[in-house]
């Protein structure tokens, strides 16, 4: 489904699996509750994908995603769990009770994350929360992964 357009796309708890959605058109989708992923994480392929304004609460999505818009995108109580968002466009969208675990934040562009969501093990992403608003987002990762480096005891 390469360069598929799906604009608007009603979706409600839609599942897809090891799709190749490259360059495809999701702006505007309706996503609530649906799983967008890969066995592994990278083979659900999303790279370059418009997911411009789509709704994605509490959605999952494990992907490649290298280079996706996902500018004013709504992602409360998401999970992007070993995505790859390097180079992608997470403008405008504000992550509430999101999970981000071995996620590759390099390059991307970030403007308005903020508390609380859990981060860890997170490449690129300090330096995209640099160029942000205020320090808040920083300090909260930066508090978080100090009381989970307490509490660690070998591998999670």
């Amino acid at each position: 489904m390469r360069a598929a357009k799906f604009t608007g796309f009603r979706g409600r708890c839609a599942f897809m699996r090891d799709c190749d959605l490259e360059d495809a058109d999701l702006s505007q989708a309706y996503l609530y509750r649906s799983i967008l992923t890969g066995d592994p994480p990278q083979s659900m392929a999303l790279d370059r994908a418009n997911l411009e304004g789509s709704n994605l609460v509490q959605a999952y999505l494990a992907a490649g995603m290298t280079g996706s818009n996902l500018e004013a995108a709504r992602v409360a109580y998401i999970r992007m769990n070993q995505s790859s968002l390097r180079d992608a466009n997470l403008s405008g969208i504000s992550p509430f009770q999101a999970s981000f675990v071995k996620v590759d934040f390099s390059g991307a562009t970030v403007t308005t994350f903020e508390p609380p969501f859990f981060a860890d093990r997170c490449p690129g992403l300090q330096a995209a929360l640099k160029g942000g608003p205020p320090r808040e987002p920083e300090s909260y990762l930066a508090e978080l992964s100090s009381l989970m480096r307490r509490g660690r005891a070998g591998s999670t």
